[in-house]
């Protein structure tokens, strides 16, 4: 089943001893369209903490519950290493330059832009709730087709820099019009 990156922030992660605080994003490669780690968001409502970890240290993706449970305690969640620590425990590629590691987050908001134009903006980002896999970016139309959702898979897009909050595709407003539209009814995205 897809699910949605942007109703993922928000779940809270369950550690062995009890909850220990919340996802606040999610990082994918943009070669292979996988999810790699979950940052989170942890320890006291004062001074809370940022942490990645890996798909391998979810036990249970709730998500009908909202929530992931992990195989670690409160306080080694919080004792992690943070992203950019340059730490081997905060994963090989949790270093912010790398190039192909982007947030979902921030990925949500970015422009689509066709070879005729502008198709839209990404609303957001469907990850198959089995294998974690980025399967379509579902994108609002806009100006060009009022009201509209259509769904664009990753194989159709480029990311540019960081920076540029634009992602190419090779695909033209014809053929996005003639594509799956998303229904607001359909109960398969959580």
């Amino acid at each position: 089943m897809m699910r949605s990156a942007k109703a993922l922030i928000g779940y809270a992660v369950e550690a062995t001893d009890g909850i220990a605080g919340r996802v606040v994003d999610a990082l994918f490669d943009d070669l292979s369209w996988t999810t790699v780690y979950v940052l989170l968001e942890v320890g006291q409502a004062l001074t809370p903490r940022r942490v990645l970890i890996s798909l391998s240290d979810i036990e249970y993706a709730g998500w009908t519950e909202h929530k992931l449970r992990v195989s670690w305690t409160r306080r080694q969640l919080e004792d992690r290493p943070g992203p950019n620590s340059g730490h081997p425990e905060s994963g090989p590629q949790a270093d912010a330059t790398d190039l192909h590691l982007r947030s979902m987050r921030d990925m949500m908001g970015y422009t689509i832009q066709g070879r005729d134009g502008r198709i839209g903006r990404v609303a957001d980002l469907l990850i198959d709730d089995g294998s974690w896999a980025l399967v379509s970016f579902l994108v609002e139309t806009g100006e060009w087709w009022p009201g509209e959702k259509v769904f664009i898979s990753p194989g159709w897009v480029r990311i540019l820099e960081p920076g540029e909050r634009v992602v190419l595709s090779g695909l033209d407003r014809r053929t996005v019009r003639e594509g799956p539209a998303f229904r607001a009814q359909e109960q398969w995205l959580g």
